[in-house]
């Protein structure tokens, strides 16, 4: 989508519960799909701008995603609880003439330590009261450098 020239993006997913549920699980009505966010959406924003001859922009990203449940068994969602809910930001900025561009960037800025999943590696009774939990990225920043042959 284009305004004023200003390219801008977004996506979010509500996902209807019919959509998010295997057809073999079994769940009260009320109850949260298992596994899947009720709510995962991001919206970026980009600014291209020139500065001389070289074309230059300037980028940030926003994602959210709600609290999951863990697993699509009820028991053992009681024992390893709920992913929480996370949100982070993305910034970049580049410029480029000819056949190269540079970009630098940080993925993940203010270093938010969000969960996707989180599961046990043996039996309830055992371990499941301190899970293993998938981080998403953490923080990254680097230089890009490109150029076209």
């Amino acid at each position: 989508m284009r305004t004023r020239g200003r390219p801008r993006m977004g996506n979010c997913c509500p996902a209807a519960p019919e959509l998010r549920e295997p057809p073999t699980v079994r769940r009260r009505r009320g109850e949260p799909s298992a596994v899947t966010p009720e709510f995962k959406g991001n919206v970026t924003g980009r600014y291209r701008f020139s500065v001389g001859d070289y074309k230059s922009f300037a980028q940030a990203s926003l994602l959210h995603q709600s609290s999951a449940t863990s697993t699509i068994d009820s028991a053992t969602e009681s024992i390893l609880g709920p992913t929480p809910a996370f949100t982070t930001v993305d910034f970049s900025a580049g410029t480029g003439a000819g056949n190269w561009n540079l970009v630098l960037y940080i993925e993940n800025a203010f270093d938010k330590r969000g969960q996707l999943n989180r599961f046990g590696q043996c039996g309830a009774t055992l371990c499941y009261e301190e899970p293993r939990i998938y981080p998403i990225k953490p923080q990254n920043f680097g230089v890009k450098f490109g150029q076209k042959f």
